[in-house]
């Protein structure tokens, strides 16, 4: 299961979003929803969150902010913006902060649930990644002889 952090200052749109999780994306588990860039911020320095799904526009620290500190904080991190802004400004500070969406309201569920699937796709492919890397790391001998590698010089046909 993949773990999401949501963070939107309106509760009717937090409550949405949750639900879409909830509802039809199973691969997903809500750890935590906020009221605050502050309070996911408290959040991501004490869990591993796999997806941030943010609003843009929020009192205290906008959703670029937090998305900045997350990646800070979790590289690996995939961000989602929501945001009722469709000025270049603010797209162009969800790329430069490295935001996998960033998606206009109204958001419909059709729209939600295709972001998640991307995101599974992402995340699932990092797994699968990680899983094969780890496979193929073997650990090698830190020693240059075959006797400092506890090779017996009998082997070696030494008397």
């Amino acid at each position: 299961m993949y773990r999401v952090l949501i963070a939107d200052d309106e509760m009717p749109a937090l409550r949405f979003t949750r639900n879409i999780i909830q509802q039809f994306s199973s691969q997903f588990q809500v750890v935590d929803a906020v009221i605050s860039g502050e309070a996911a911020l408290k959040v991501l320095e004490s869990q591993a969150i796999d997806l941030l799904i943010t609003d843009i526009s929020m009192h205290g620290m906008s959703g670029i902010e937090l998305a900045k500190h997350a990646k800070k904080l979790q590289p690996d991190i995939h961000i989602v913006i929501i945001s009722g802004y469709g000025e270049f400004e603010y797209a162009q500070g969800a790329i430069q902060a490295g935001v996998d969406e960033y998606v206009l309201k109204p958001v419909s569920i059709s729209k939600m649930t295709s972001i998640l699937q991307t995101i599974q796709g992402k995340l699932d492919s990092e797994q699968q990644e990680q899983a094969a890397a780890s496979r193929t790391t073997r650990p090698r001998p830190s020693s240059s002889t075959p006797a400092e590698a506890g090779f017996s010089p009998m082997c070696y046909g030494a008397t």
